[in-house]
């Protein structure tokens, strides 16, 4: 016996009804005779069932299917002349109640004058916008419904950047007043600055992986100190002892010895020499 496909693949059960009851519901919002009743509709029933694709509970979808199935009766008995729904739909699409009224209140009382209100570009919930971010899956506000203040209209990227030009140019020093100072970090590093200039976005990651080569240094630094401190004594615990050299042990302490040393001398100078070059 095959296996029984999940109900979400299923066409001929599940995919093709959902289909045809999304394009029954884009028909039904074309009879409308109000062109902001139909705008709502047709983004709306559209962002609903683009979000709910990814739905795999079967649960889920069978209650998001009959509340699809229950606003498209709402909507029929709407373009036949019953009132009450009419009204509620009219309610919708105007901003008296559900997610556009909240999206006025959000714009109505939005201050802030360094961003644009995302609002007026994408009135989406956040699930949605995560899920499909495309600029071409946004659904704008529309400002027949209601018109949002001066300043936060006045507010907008191209406006942003030219009040961040103009505040650039005003803060700008003169080439007669720009001082050059040399700047030692505290890991020895020398570097030159302009007084009067932000420091640019490269010095600051050289900085970081300078300091990243420093720490590492010093680490392996403090690792052969620990070493050499460690072989000496174990050389004085030998002597104390008077085992005979009749192993090798002494000479071959003294080597390591000598070794280790070389190697710290050595680190220290290059550290010296890289902090002087830089």
């Amino acid at each position: 016996m095959a296996p029984r496909l999940p109900f979400w693949k299923d066409l001929e059960g599940h995919k093709l009804s959902v289909l045809a009851l999304y394009r029954q519901m884009l028909r039904q919002a074309k009879l409308f005779s109000d062109d902001v009743q139909r705008t709502y509709l047709r983004a709306w029933i559209r962002e609903r069932f683009r979000n709910s694709r990814r739905v795999t509970s079967p649960k889920i979808a069978c209650k998001r299917i009959e509340e699809a199935k229950q606003f498209s009766r709402t909507m029929e008995k709407a373009i036949n002349g019953d009132a009450d729904k009419l009204n509620w739909i009219s309610d919708l699409a105007y901003g008296r109640r559900g997610r556009i009224a909240m999206v006025i209140k959000l714009i109505s009382n939005y201050k802030s004058q360094n961003k644009p209100c995302r609002h007026l570009t994408d009135m989406r919930p956040h699930t949605s916008i995560r899920h499909d971010p495309h600029p071409a899956y946004a659904i704008p506000f529309d400002q027949r419904v209601y018109k949002p203040p001066e300043h936060v209209l006045s507010i907008t990227p191209e406006t942003i950047r030219q009040q961040q030009l103009e505040r650039a140019k005003a803060n700008q020093i003169p080439p007669s007043e720009l001082v050059v100072h040399r700047v030692i970090t505290n890991y020895g590093y020398q570097f030159y600055r302009i007084k009067g200039r932000t420091q640019p976005h490269w010095l600051g990651k050289l900085i970081k992986v300078l300091t990243r080569q420093s720490d590492r240094r010093s680490k392996q630094l403090q690792g052969l100190e620990e070493l050499l401190s460690d072989v000496k004594e174990e050389e004085q615990f030998l002597k104390r002892l008077g085992v005979e050299d009749s192993g090798g042990y002494i000479p071959a302490i003294q080597y390591e010895i000598e070794r280790i040393t070389r190697n710290i001398i050595q680190s220290k100078e290059s550290n010296r020499v890289k902090h002087n070059v830089v």
